[in-house]
């Protein structure tokens, strides 16, 4: 936001997709806030879905609207499902966007055997937790909603078989083999971007043990050097023009 503040954008228009069941008024009260102190006309609107599918017209898009999507931790929910994941990515294509940034679980926890998927998800759990126990105390309330939820589906699928209720965590290798067949090609971050990203991990001490490497043209963000996400770059095939983000 701050950075389309300074290129002087017209307005700003966010529309977030999510389930009829989150609580969304806070971020949205956050964001509103923040736009409004840097000047930037800014619109945001909320479509609550029961499921990933939506309609083109339910986001309002206007004519000359430029669309960026930005897709994090959306990969694994619909991993039991490939064609809930193929409905998203048409869905997606659709909107025509100049770019659709994907972040997720940079891990391998698909094992059938017993033994290799457990050491799989001991290690990012590890990793997670030792990344929060240097970065929130224990009483911060957002640390103790990422251990009752995202922790325990990590290590349910490390633990469970794929016939009871198994979700699939890819690392980027994989997800780039799928991603071609509905015709995303893997951009480029920016230089400038990277340089940020950087500056952030350097200017925390509580971020000393954060890792930032890259995988092809996507970043791999580590902790202590075993990988937890991913953080990439795509555009259809059809896009015209190779500009970075």
């Amino acid at each position: 936001m701050d950075a389309l503040a300074r290129r002087g954008v017209k307005q700003l228009k966010i529309s977030a997709v999510c389930s009829a069941r989150d609580s969304v008024e806070e971020t949205g009260n956050l964001l509103s806030s923040f736009a409004e102190s840097m000047n930037l006309p800014f619109v945001l609107m909320f479509l609550h879905l029961e499921t990933w599918e939506f309609e083109k017209d339910r986001l309002q898009l206007e004519a000359g609207e430029t669309v960026a999507v930005f897709m994090e931790f959306c990969l694994i929910p619909l991993s039991d499902r490939p064609e809930g994941i193929g409905a998203l990515l048409r869905g997606i294509k659709d909107l025509k966007p100049l770019v659709l940034i994907v972040v997720d679980v940079e891990t391998d926890i698909n094992a059938l055997d017993f033994a290799p998927r457990f050491k799989e998800a001991l290690l990012l759990m590890c990793a997670l937790v030792d990344s929060l126990e240097a970065c929130l105390e224990r009483e911060n309330q957002y640390r103790k909603i990422v251990e009752k939820i995202y922790f325990q589906e990590v290590i349910c699928n490390g633990i469970m078989r794929e016939d009871g209720g198994f979700k699939r965590c890819f690392k980027i290798d994989l997800w780039r083999e799928y991603f071609a067949e509905f015709g995303l090609v893997e951009t480029e971050l920016s230089q400038p971007s990277m340089h940020q990203a950087r500056l952030m991990v350097k200017g925390s001490p509580c971020w000393s043990s954060c890792t930032l490497k890259m995988n092809g043209k996507s970043m791999i963000i580590g902790w202590n050097g075993i990988p937890i996400r991913f953080v990439s770059a795509w555009k259809f095939s059809n896009d015209e023009g190779e500009e970075k983000l």
